[in-house]
């Protein structure tokens, strides 16, 4: 087990003062993912609060309904909304490896509307600019979100959304610099 490295204005967590839990979660995403994804390495300070926002985050990557590209754009749309370059330049490169067009991606992160060719990844692209805007849709786009996505996808996006806030809020306040970044 090693120390977590600082994060911005997180100091890190030595391996030797971790705690169990916070030592059995260090390896369960070093195991799994080879490294602890950014805002994890700050919430690690609040363990029982990590490990379940490791199971949100889990079912949303890994079981939820939404296809990679959507969750990508919906990533990308929080990452624009709330001004957070660490969520941008981390999924920037996922939101490639999902297929997602670079000029979908540019258009994203520029709070431009991107051309997608999929009225399900349009859905997500629609639904979570109003959810960000805190928009009531007009009954139209309601309909149409709830057609294509259904309750349970807007459930799960919403929840995804929120999620990547919690991220949002935790890298922008302690100013972790993105991957990469000086």
């Amino acid at each position: 087990m090693t120390d977590t490295p600082p994060l911005g204005r997180f100091p890190g967590i030595s391996a030797d003062a971790a705690s169990a839990e916070q030592r059995a979660l260090m390896t369960a995403f070093l195991d799994r993912r080879g490294s602890i994804p950014g805002p994890y390495k700050i919430w690690l300070s609040a363990a029982p609060l990590a490990a379940r926002l490791k199971d949100l985050s889990d079912f949303l990557l890994r079981e939820g309904m939404l296809s990679a590209r959507a969750r990508e754009i919906a990533i990308l749309v929080t990452a624009q909304r709330l001004g957070a370059p660490f969520i941008e330049a981390a999924h920037r490169k996922l939101a490639l490896d999902a297929g997602l067009p670079p000029a979908a991606i540019d258009a994203i992160c520029e709070g431009r509307s991107p051309v997608l060719g999929d009225e399900h990844e349009s859905a997500v692209y629609e639904a979570a600019i109003a959810m960000h805007a805190h928009l009531q849709p007009d009954d139209e786009a309601f309909g149409r979100a709830v057609a294509i996505l259904g309750h349970q996808g807007l459930s799960e996006l919403a929840a995804l959304l929120g999620f990547y806030c919690a991220c949002a809020f935790t890298l922008n306040f302690y100013a972790a610099k993105p991957p990469g970044a000086g």
